[in-house]
């Protein structure tokens, strides 16, 4: 999912109206969900706003450090991340809540 939300949302330019991936690979993850939850809140879409501050908060709090890039992220590394949710106790739906977000 991290792909499909760099290809959507990450990296883009509002004043060239292009979106440029390897851009987004060095954004700040936190900053960037910040943002987007703030984009989100403009549309009255709430819910969603909050779901990408918990799941970044939840990452970031797993890293260790709110200063993640998406660069930093790997297929090896969200499955370590899946372990450790599931071994805190979240449930499956949360987890691939999580994951989407």
């Amino acid at each position: 999912m991290v792909y499909f939300r760099i290809e959507m949302g990450l990296g883009h330019s509002p004043k060239k109206k292009e979106c440029n991936a390897t851009n987004a690979m060095n954004l700040d993850g936190m900053s960037f969900a910040m943002a987007e939850a703030e984009r989100m809140q403009k549309q009255a879409r709430h819910k969603t706003a909050a779901n990408y501050l918990t799941a970044a908060r939840s990452l970031s709090r797993f890293l260790d450090n709110s200063k993640w890039r998406f660069a930093d992220i790997t297929a090896a590394m969200l499955q370590c991340y899946q372990r450790w949710l599931c071994n805190r106790g979240v449930r499956l739906n949360t987890v691939s809540a999580y994951m989407r977000s």
